[in-house]
């Protein structure tokens, strides 16, 4: 407060906890300098912000319990921003197809390279369409290059975990399954992909 009634800073806001009620409450306190020629003194705000402080620990909490799950998948996970195209690989992700951590450029572009060309327009229209909202999920089959240089047959499966206030997609999590690994998918995924396994070459295509 001393800073900004001296002119040294224009504002500072101040959060606190009221574990007097219960459940506890949260506010927060936003000090400025009064307007050139208004004096001395600063402009105080006081805000309950209890609502906004509970969402953001529910959100925390979620991102935990993603997390967790995620590192139990045995092939691994991806996890893109859509606004930007960086994408986390995981450890596991990268080693399933005999990648080395952190070999794999950190973008989306990394893993439309390692698309077969085949199924490229295929899988990326699968994918705008979801984004879009005109697919209730993301599950496609895809072809990915292993390090070896062959083609393995993939369930890949994401869902959008994060939008901005208008509804826009910002982040997209999902996880690539070995198609060939004797699993059995969700009736849902299974009628989606039936006509494509009808016509699909050996895996080393």
């Amino acid at each position: 407060m001393r800073d900004v009634l001296t002119g040294r800073t224009q504002a500072f806001t101040l959060k606190y906890a009221c574990d007097g009620t219960a459940p506890a409450r949260h506010f927060e306190i936003v000090a400025s300098a009064l307007p050139d020629g208004e004096g001395v003194g600063a402009l105080l705000m006081h805000h309950d912000v209890t609502d906004r402080e509970q969402l953001a620990a529910a959100r925390r909490g979620a991102e935990e319990q993603l997390s967790y799950v995620l590192e139990m998948l045995p092939e691994g996970y991806w996890d893109w921003n859509i606004e930007t195209n960086e994408v986390f690989y995981s450890d596991r992700w990268c080693q399933s197809l005999g990648y080395a951590p952190g070999e794999l450029e950190p973008h989306v572009n990394a893993w439309v390279n390692l698309l077969h060309p085949d199924d490229l327009s295929r899988v990326m229209d699968a994918a705008n369409r979801y984004i879009e909202g005109r697919y209730p999920s993301y599950q496609c089959e895809t072809r990915l290059r292993m390090k070896s240089g062959k083609y393995r047959w993939n369930i890949d499966r994401g869902r959008i975990v994060a939008r901005d206030g208008s509804g826009k997609p910002l982040r997209m999590v999902g996880m690539t399954s070995d198609a060939a690994d004797g699993r059995t998918p969700d009736p849902a995924w299974a009628r989606q992909v039936q006509g494509t396994k009808r016509s699909r070459p050996p895996a080393g295509a």
